[in-house]
């Protein structure tokens, strides 16, 4: 039997996200719940993570993103974060918003197919 692959789109999401940077860093790590360490190798100052906290993160370094989504927090390496995301302008706001009215079309075809509509 051949699978019959489709090609489909992340659905885009907007979350809020600051920069790390030497003048915040206490700050978000108070906003955190985190402390403050430097690194003994090279000096510079990080927040300590706790990895259920932020999954996969030990430490935020000067230069790292911090997200918002909810009451949920991540944390990103400058290059991740600028793969992962692109800021929210008119444009981007507009392909957003299609895509959530594509995304509810969808939701709503299933709901009615299920109902038997």
């Amino acid at each position: 039997m051949i699978l019959d692959y489709q090609t489909f789109v992340r659905t885009p999401f907007k979350i809020e996200a600051v920069e790390v940077t030497d003048e915040n860093i206490t700050q978000i790590a108070e906003m955190l719940g985190s402390k403050i360490y430097t690194d003994t190798r090279t000096g510079n100052t990080f927040i300590g993570v706790d990895n259920e906290q932020m999954p996969g993160i030990y430490r935020i370094y000067a230069g790292f993103w911090v997200t918002k989504m909810g009451h949920r927090f991540r944390a990103y390496s400058q290059q991740r974060f600028l793969k992962e995301f692109v800021k929210l302008t008119d444009g981007v706001a507009g392909w957003v918003k299609m895509a959530e009215n594509e995304v509810e079309r969808s939701l709503s075809s299933v709901t009615q197919e299920k109902q038997g509509l």
